[in-house]
């Protein structure tokens, strides 16, 4: 799966913008998949501009698109954004029910568990006071992120930086640290 282009650019209306363009493009050529991957990533924009109901409902257009095209990658992308939204909206259980799915997606595919994987599932743990946890797999996420090679996109920061406030404020500095501490190490070769 490609990663969205979205938050590379500094500017979310102008990323909206250009792929609305594409999504235009792919639903007049008939082109689904890519559609569906373009939904997808302007629910992110959505999302991360502050609309969280439009997020929901592109990532809701883009679940449908991809399940009926029996695209996993969507798929596992739309769900994962979704449980973005349920946490957003202070529905713990839905989150938790829908990345258990997109852990369950990943493990059926081989495919190891990515630091965006991780950081959501860090933000559920914040807000399901599971402080420790959150601390523990954000640590992780950077470390894999710095193997990787893959910052955290600058669109994305200031999430993560709210789920860090919250995760700090709800250990302390020292507990938060060590917490960090031990995901960085739980992700070491």
């Amino acid at each position: 799966m490609g990663r969205s282009p979205a938050p590379q650019l500094g500017d979310l209306g102008q990323a909206g913008q250009r792929l609305a363009e594409a999504a235009r493009y792919s639903r007049e050529a008939g082109q689904q998949f890519h559609l569906s991957g373009e939904l997808g990533w302007l629910g992110e924009v959505a999302f991360l501009g502050g609309d969280v109901a439009e997020a929901e409902r592109l990532l809701v257009q883009q679940l449908s698109a991809a399940r009926e095209q029996g695209a996993w990658v969507w798929t596992r992308h739309a769900l994962l954004w979704l449980a973005k939204v349920a946490v957003r909206r202070g529905d713990v259980a839905s989150a938790r029910s829908l990345l258990d799915e997109v852990q369950a997606m990943s493990r059926a595919v081989g495919m190891a568990t990515d630091p965006e994987e991780l950081e959501a599932v860090a933000e559920l743990r914040a807000a399901e006071g599971r402080h420790e946890d959150g601390a523990s797999l954000l640590g992780t996420a950077e470390a894999l992120r710095e193997t990787l090679g893959e910052p955290v996109p600058r669109a994305y920061r200031p999430d993560i930086q709210s789920v860090i406030s919250q995760l700090a404020a709800g250990l302390g500095p020292a507990a938060f640290a060590a917490a960090w501490a031990q995901g960085r190490r739980a992700a070491a070769p």
